[in-house]
């Protein structure tokens, strides 16, 4: 049975915004820590890697939301441990 749409993004959603609140958590744990100094940090073409890591994201999201991933790895799941009719154990 499919999963409805609004399920997934709202997955996907929710990976993303945890993840990005993750990482922010361990900056602040190491500027409270004094193991980051508290100056910004500018690297060359920082905006193009930000940009390229944002348009990375959206198009896993994006893959990973049409569930071609998903039922890829179900047949080789089902080809290599389950049954011969391709069902899950």
């Amino acid at each position: 049975m499919p999963v409805p749409a609004k399920i997934i993004v709202s997955i996907l959603f929710s990976a993303v915004v945890g993840s990005i609140s993750f990482s922010g958590s361990m900056i602040a744990f190491g500027k409270l820590q004094e193991m980051i100094s508290g100056s910004p940090v500018v690297v060359p073409g920082q905006r193009i890697v930000t940009g390229a890591l944002v348009a990375a994201v959206l198009v896993l999201c994006v893959i990973l939301g049409t569930g071609r991933v998903a039922e890829a790895a179900v047949v080789s799941y089902g080809d290599v441990a389950g049954p011969e009719d391709g069902t899950l154990l």
